[in-house]
């Protein structure tokens, strides 16, 4: 189920393209917020990549993009089998199995994903 939604996140982020598995959380959040949700785990996930030890997302209250992750870890399935929320962090949820998040990371930081580089200006 993670490597799903990991593929669909991806593919709307990179082509607006929208699985059925996403038409409900649209519904939920908006276009727009699912669109920095997705920039958010996608990037967390390539992360994961290079890490020796998962590490959690921080999820800061007053934070929107962070509020409308929580949403959707309680409405809709797609991320609730995926992720959860504890306290004010994301981890995966417990049914995902260490295979299951190494065909994520693989997939998104090996394969499908190179964030932009950054720009850095001169004053």
């Amino acid at each position: 189920m993670l490597l799903e939604l990991m593929k669909d996140l991806l593919l709307f982020k990179q082509a607006d393209i929208q699985s059925p598995a996403l038409y409900s959380a649209i519904r939920l959040v908006g276009r727009r917020n699912l669109f920095i949700i997705s920039l958010n785990l996608i990037d967390w996930i390539k992360v994961e990549g290079v890490r020796k030890k998962t590490r959690n997302l921080d999820l800061w209250p007053d934070i929107p993009w962070c509020e409308n992750l929580r949403l959707l870890i309680v409405k809709n399935p797609e991320f609730s089998q995926s992720f959860k929320v504890v306290k004010n962090y994301l981890t995966y949820n417990d049914k995902v199995t260490e295979e299951e998040r190494q065909k994520a990371i693989e997939y998104i930081a090996k394969h499908n994903y190179t964030p932009p580089p950054l720009i850095s200006l001169r004053r």
